[in-house]
C-alpha cells in the first residue's frame, strides 16, 4: 500500500518532496517507522481494553458523543467563545445540507479537543514535508519516517465512488460499511495550526485503523508514500530544518517553543561533544 523510499541524505529528501504538488500532497512524521497510522482516540480504545477483562456494552461511537458532550458541557470554564457560534459565521451559508453543517460543526469542536489533548477521531498531517519531517525527528531514537499522501486524488476517488452526499455522513458509518478518509482544515485555526500548515485526515469509522481504511482504495499506490529516515541522519536533518527556520520557535508559540527548543540545544551540545570524542 505505502512505496516505501529509502532517504540517503537531506538532498535526496528535498528533491524527493519538492516534486509532490504543494497542496495536493499532505504528509505526517512518526517517530518510528514501525508505529502504526492510529488516531488517539482509536489508541484509547484500545489501551482500555487491554487493561480491563470485560468492556462495556456500549459501541465506540458512544463513548466519542459522551466525551464531546463532557467538553461542551465545561469548555466555557476554560475558553471565551462558543465554536458553534463562530462556525455558524464561518460555514457556508448557502448551503442547503443541515447535515453537513452538523458535521462540519462537530469537526470544529474535536479540533478544539484535538488541540488540547483529547483522544479524538482526528489524525494530524501537515501541508509541509519539512514540517513533518520536524516531527518525525523529534523524538526519535531509531529509524523514523514520513508519509506522503495524495489528499486530492483520496476526494476524487471519494467522489466518483461514494454518494454525493458522503462527507454528510462522516459520523454515521459503522463497522462494516463502506469506510473512506476525509480532509479537513479547521474554519476555527488556532496559531499553532496556523504556523505547522496543519491538517487533519478524518476516519469515517471507529472500528478501523488509518491503513485499513485506506487498503480500500484501490490502486492507490501511487499516491501514498512512506519515506524512511535512519536515526544516523537525525542530527544532520535537525541542522538543515533549523536553516529553514522549522524550529520549535516557529512551530510552537510562545514560551512553550523556547521551552522545547532548550532540549534540543542539548542535543545539539551532545552531539558535539561526541564528534570531539
Amino acid at each position: 500500500m505505502w512505496q516505501e523510499i529509502e532517504i540517503k541524505n537531506w538532498d535526496h529528501f528535498n528533491q524527493y518532496v519538492t516534486k509532490l504538488k504543494p497542496k495536493n500532497w499532505v504528509f505526517r512524521g512518526q517517530s518510528n517507522v514501525n508505529w502504526k497510522l492510529e488516531t488517539s482516540y482509536y489508541r484509547a480504545l484500545q489501551f482500555i481494553k487491554g487493561i480491563k477483562s470485560t468492556v462495556r456494552s456500549r459501541s465506540r461511537d458512544t463513548y466519542e458523543e459522551e466525551i464531546i458532550n463532557q467538553f461542551k458541557s465545561q469548555y466555557h470554564l476554560y475558553l471565551s467563545y462558543c465554536p458553534d457560534d463562530i462556525a455558524e459565521l464561518i460555514l457556508d451559508p448557502a448551503s442547503n445540507n443541515d447535515k453537513a453543517k452538523q458535521v462540519d460543526r462537530k469537526l470544529e469542536w474535536l479540533s478544539i479537543m484535538q488541540h488540547h489533548g483529547v483522544p479524538t477521531r482526528l489524525l494530524d498531517w501537515t501541508f509541509s514535508p519539512f514540517v513533518a519531517l520536524f516531527f518525525a525527528l523529534e523524538f526519535a531514537t531509531s529509524t523514523c519516517c514520513v508519509y506522503a499522501l495524495n489528499q486530492s486524488k483520496l476526494q476524487k476517488m471519494d467522489r466518483d465512488n461514494l454518494e454525493p452526499n458522503y462527507k454528510a455522513e462522516l459520523f454515521s458509518n459503522s463497522k462494516g460499511e463502506k469506510s473512506f478518509l476525509r480532509p479537513y482544515e479547521p474554519k476555527i485555526k488556532n496559531e499553532r495550526l496556523v504556523k505547522q500548515q496543519g491538517l487533519f485526515l478524518v476516519p469515517s469509522t471507529n472500528f478501523e485503523t488509518f491503513d485499513e481504511i485506506l487498503s480500500l482504495y484501490h490502486n492507490f499506490n501511487n499516491y501514498a508514500y512512506k519515506l524512511i529516515i535512519n536515526e544516523k541522519l537525525r542530527y544532520d536533518f535537525h541542522i538543515m530544518l533549523r536553516r529553514q527556520n522549522i524550529t520549535h520557535e516557529s512551530l510552537f508559540p510562545g514560551i512553550d517553543g523556547f521551552c522545547r527548543s532548550l532540549k534540543f540545544s542539548l542535543l545539539e551540545s551532545a552531539n558535539y561533544l561526541k564528534r570531539l570524542s
